[in-house]
């Protein structure tokens, strides 16, 4: 294998395993971490926020806020022509509680395997390919609790590796009703060897608050923060908020902000509802790399009035 056909393997590996466009230490599967949907990615934050499968990817007991069942679609391509795709779902009134799930795919599609001579030989194949699927009941009338079962594939070049993970997640509404409170344990399993190379699975144990304040009549605004605390790798604490507001539950802004991120520290976006029918789009500019924009497709089950 030459120079170049290596230099564009450690690219795809890198965007690949990569969802939040960010390498964390000597931990493997990063995509685990990726923030896919449009409404997660403006916001930056969100353990203590509820919504269904939205918040899925960061607190498993968050699904508890969705009051009917929902679906949605999340596709973009980032840098390196790789494409990502997303389908979530959540169902609330089962078993007592509420499930979700998502499947989530992502590979660079047109990358060709450049042989010793220089010769394009067919494409490298390569993909991740997750799994997730979640359950959350209450605890109390103030009190949520959720599970999240995770498994995944990666492949690269010939090589793969399969894994299996849990997430463990609390919602907690204070007595004072405008601020809520969240935290999780993401990622906690065990995954095979990538090219006999074994990597410790990005598990973090994360917290965050919320206030949601009511501004005037069919007004709102959001505020969340989150600290999230790596537990295996070499990665150092980091801490992010967002902001969303929205006008009837029909039309929201949001803004969020990672700190200490190299990459992709501001995000912007907004949504619609209309109908059951939704659209949110997530906007998030990469120094050097341009920007990156994503669009989720969702349907709310509403009964009909």
């Amino acid at each position: 294998m030459n120079c170049h056909t290596r230099t564009k393997l450690m690219l795809a590996l890198c965007l690949l395993l990569a969802g939040k466009v960010q390498a964390a230490g000597t931990t493997g599967a990063e995509f685990l971490l990726s923030e896919v949907s449009a409404v997660t990615a403006a916001l930056a934050a969100g353990q203590a926020d509820q919504g269904g499968s939205a918040v899925l990817q960061r607190n498993p007991a968050g699904i508890m806020g969705q009051s009917y069942p929902a679906f949605s679609f999340t596709h973009f391509t980032t840098f390196g022509d790789t494409a990502f795709e997303q389908l979530e779902g959540v169902w609330p009134d089962l078993l007592e509680g509420q499930a979700a799930g998502r499947m989530f795919y992502a590979s660079t599609y047109d990358f060709p395997n450049i042989d010793e001579f220089g010769q394009e030989n067919g494409n490298v194949e390569n993909h991740d390919l997750l799994f997730h699927l979640a359950y959350a009941r209450s605890l109390t009338p103030d009190l949520e609790a959720g599970l999240g079962v995770k498994f995944f594939e990666s492949a690269l070049a010939g090589y793969s590796r399969t894994g299996l993970a849990v997430d463990l997640g609390v919602h907690w509404q204070t007595p004072w009703p405008p601020l809520s409170a969240g935290a999780s344990l993401l990622n906690a399993g065990t995954m095979s060897s990538f090219d006999e190379v074994q990597e410790e699975l990005p598990v973090y144990l994360n917290a965050g608050v919320g206030i949601a304040v009511p501004l005037v009549e069919h007004h709102q605004l959001k505020i969340l923060s989150d600290i999230n605390q790596p537990l295996t790798g070499d990665e150092k604490i980091k801490a992010a908020v967002g902001v969303e507001y929205n006008w009837q539950q029909l039309a929201f802004l949001r803004g969020g902000y990672r700190f200490s991120e190299e990459l992709g520290s501001l995000s912007l976006g907004g949504g619609l509802r209309y109908a059951g029918f939704g659209l949110d789009y997530a906007y998030q500019p990469l120094p050097d790399l341009g920007a990156n924009h994503r669009f989720t497709l969702c349907y709310i089950f509403q009964p009909r009035e």
